[in-house]
């Protein structure tokens, strides 16, 4: 694993323990998440995108294959008319799609799953770390 990828797990490692920390700042009103045009679970898709994950690791922590991922994301671009992925959680923050809250507690739903593989990463580099040494 190169160094590159250790510093992306010691990153997504410090957001987990930032979103431990969030309190709960906003709860979008109903009227608010009756007129989002996407399903709760393509916002999960969207929290998880605006963490930081690429569609493997999206794949792994919502236990969907990873052509699913980029089917549902290319529909959620489609939705929102948006470019990619930068885009696509741009749009969805200013139309409040996105907050801080529902982020925080998808997050935290799925906090074991990235946890998970976050040590997986981490058995990756130190088993590559030995090889190399070796």
């Amino acid at each position: 694993m190169s160094t590159i990828e250790y510093e992306r797990i010691r990153r997504l490692n410090k957001q987990i323990e930032q979103i431990k920390a969030v309190p709960i700042l906003y709860i979008p009103s109903e009227a608010a998440r009756e007129s989002c045009i996407l399903t709760n679970r393509k916002v999960e898709y969207l929290a998880l995108v605006s963490f930081g994950l690429n569609n493997g690791e999206i794949a792994y922590v919502l236990l969907v294959t990873e052509s699913t991922v980029k089917q549902t994301l290319g529909d959620i671009y489609y939705k929102l008319n948006a470019l990619d992925r930068a885009n696509a959680v741009n749009i969805a923050w200013v139309h409040n799609i996105l907050n801080t809250y529902i982020i925080t507690t998808i997050i935290k739903r799925y906090e074991n799953r990235i946890q998970d593989m976050m040590n997986n990463y981490s058995e990756i580099f130190d088993k590559r770390k030995k090889d190399i040494d070796n």
